[in-house]
């Protein structure tokens, strides 16, 4: 449970582990056990019998690693192994289902890595709290566990993948570099810890490979155990190549009915990735104005060379987390004044605007999970989307939300106006030519007037059958 790295190919992907662990724990062969209508391939802990390393047929993995974010000490006894609960995620129905089932209460700290279908997150449990995050599959990934190495190492250990991905590496290229770049060794115990080192101080070693490998229809688990000296591999082939994209939760309603906040929340416990239509055509408002373009008339060349440039993407934060920037940029509270406010509405009936932004929406969600939501998420977007909400709320309630969000970053307005740009709002994008807002015929209502942001999560979590 030592290093991880995935690794993303023409047609798939490679992911890869090399396990430091103690010797007597290596495990010996593959096992292929019946999952249900499906088959699963790991191997064994020879220790706890649970496994740190596994792929079934329905196109899942998941691999597990020491810690979460810092070492932590460890109790003398915790409920379940760690390699026990990776084999009860392949018992899901899907990660959600795991993630709203399982009882992670008492398990020593750990990283779990799991994917199905496209869909791939990081699972981190610090003892006390669960971190999702949503992982991008087009992006090359490197894990090490937080127990063994400090930060120092860490980082080299980063640059150093970076370097090595350069070069398209292939499977056989990136086993070899987890046995000979990346193993536990003396000279590495050494290094970390300084030269009075020993392995009788920590009785590990490098004990074993094990690596995935994709290839259109194709997947394929090999391991290699280094204690014992045998390879073995286990295969199947999918019936088609499933597409990259991944689940889309679509919110679509009425301004200041908590779509924004409600999306970042419910994104945050699923661990997907937020993508919030608003900011992008405020930012799009607020790069007209700045750049002198006419709202309500623009000039078609202006126009199209703004939007050109105006590209969304995501980009990691400091903190861990990932933003929407555009234009190399994560925009704040200069889009969201009441000039911007006013504009953002007249824009976003511009077709070319609509058009631009609906490329870029599409191209987001792509390769990740994503809440999204907006006013024809559910209609144009991705009509198709695996779960549609439509959010409503009185009015004079939403203006009184609006106003107090407002005031509440010293700006100073009218209730009174900001009641009647909220009514406007509503006319002008229930009426608008181009993907007016309307409720998807298959959407899940909800009325927040009066929910509190809790019960509104709440209500959206049981829609989804993981409250």
């Amino acid at each position: 449970m030592c290093t991880v790295t995935y690794v993303p190919t023409a047609n798939g992907f490679v992911f890869s582990s090399n396990r430091d662990e103690a010797p007597d724990r290596a495990a010996h062969s593959l096992l292929e056990e019946a999952n249900g209508e499906q088959t699963l391939y790991y191997p064994q802990d020879e220790g706890a019998k649970g496994t740190w390393f596994a792929m079934s047929s329905d196109q899942r993995f998941a691999c597990i690693l020491n810690g979460a974010f810092v070492p932590h000490q460890r109790k003398e006894r915790y409920r379940l192994s760690r390699g026990k609960m990776c084999l009860a995620f392949f018992a899901s129905k899907n990660i959600d289902a795991f993630l709203s089932n399982f009882a992670f209460e008492g398990m020593e700290p750990f990283t779990f890595l799991v994917y199905q279908e496209g869909d791939f997150r990081e699972i981190r449990w610090d003892e006390q709290q669960l971190h999702v995050t949503a992982l991008d599959p087009a992006a090359t990934h490197l894990w090490s566990s937080s127990t063994l190495y400090p930060l120092s190492w860490w980082k080299k250990r980063q640059e150093d993948f970076r370097i090595f991905t350069k070069k398209s590496p292939s499977q056989r290229q990136i086993v070899k570099y987890h046995k000979e770049e990346l193993p536990f060794t003396p000279l590495a115990l050494q290094q970390l810890y300084g030269t009075d080192s020993s392995f009788d101080d920590l009785p590990l070693a490098t004990i074993s490979v094990s690596s995935i490998a994709v290839d259109g229809p194709d997947w394929s688990l090999d391991f290699e155990s280094i204690v014992h000296e045998v390879k073995h591999r286990k295969s199947f082939q999918v019936p088609y190549l499933r597409p990259m994209n991944a689940k889309v939760i679509a919110i679509d309603g009425y301004a200041s009915t908590g779509k924004s906040t409600l999306s970042k929340l419910l994104a945050a416990r699923l661990g997907y990735h937020y993508v919030d239509t608003g900011y992008m055509f405020r930012v799009v408002a607020h790069g007209m104005l700045e750049n002198g373009i006419a709202i309500d008339y623009p000039d078609e060349k202006e126009l199209a060379a703004f939007l050109s440039n105006c590209v969304f993407e995501w980009v990691p934060m400091e903190d861990g987390t990932t933003a929407m920037a555009a234009m190399g940029k994560v925009y704040g509270d200069e889009i969201r004044t009441a000039e911007v406010s006013a504009a953002v509405s007249p824009v976003a009936t511009l077709a070319e605007v609509r058009t631009h932004l609906l490329e870029q929406q599409r191209r987001l969600a792509k390769n990740t999970s994503v809440v999204m939501d907006g006013r024809d998420i559910g209609t144009v977007v991705f009509p198709d989307a695996a779960h549609k909400f439509f959010l409503n709320a009185d009015p004079k309630v939403r203006a009184k939300r609006r106003w107090e969000e407002m005031t509440q970053k010293g700006q100073t307005v009218d209730f009174e106006a900001v009641l009647q740009n909220v009514l406007d709002r509503d006319a002008m994008d229930s009426t608008r030519a181009i993907a007016p807002l309307q409720k998807a015929a298959d959407a899940i209502e909800i009325d927040t007037t009066a929910l509190s942001i809790d019960k509104a999560l709440a209500a959206l979590m049981a829609s989804l059958g993981t409250a």
